[in-house]
């Protein structure tokens, strides 16, 4: 029993620490960095991801997520976009075709890091 016990903390301690980090704040200056970019944005969802977090947001039309570390310096930016607006949507619909067959995209990201490269 006594194993039992100690066994039912150990899950609880997880799942409460677990529970904690998941519904941590950004501190200030990843927000204050993060809406000197968006300042009429929405945020959707905070991604703790140590060092960095994520911010989901949406404004306007706009819709995507935006990495900062712990000096609020952008990551990485992720920016939702339609099909027709992919580079080369004929390659990337018969890459998709060949290498997922049968799965079918919900959506499409252009993905830019601070050096310039896109994906």
């Amino acid at each position: 029993m006594r194993y039992f016990a100690l066994t039912l903390s150990l899950f609880l301690l997880i799942g409460i620490s677990c529970q904690n980090k998941k519904n941590r704040e950004a501190p200030e200056k990843i927000k204050e960095a993060f809406f000197k970019l968006h300042p009429n944005a929405t945020i959707t969802k905070w991604n703790d991801e140590p060092p960095i977090w994520e911010a989901k947001y949406k404004d306007s039309n706009e819709k995507g997520a935006v990495s900062l570390d712990p000096n609020g310096k952008v990551t990485e930016t992720e920016l939702v976009i339609k099909e027709n607006q992919l580079a080369n949507p004929k390659i990337i619909q018969e890459y998709i075709k060949t290498h997922y067959s049968g799965e079918i995209p919900d959506h499409f990201e252009k993905d830019a890091k601070p050096d310039g490269a896109i994906t």
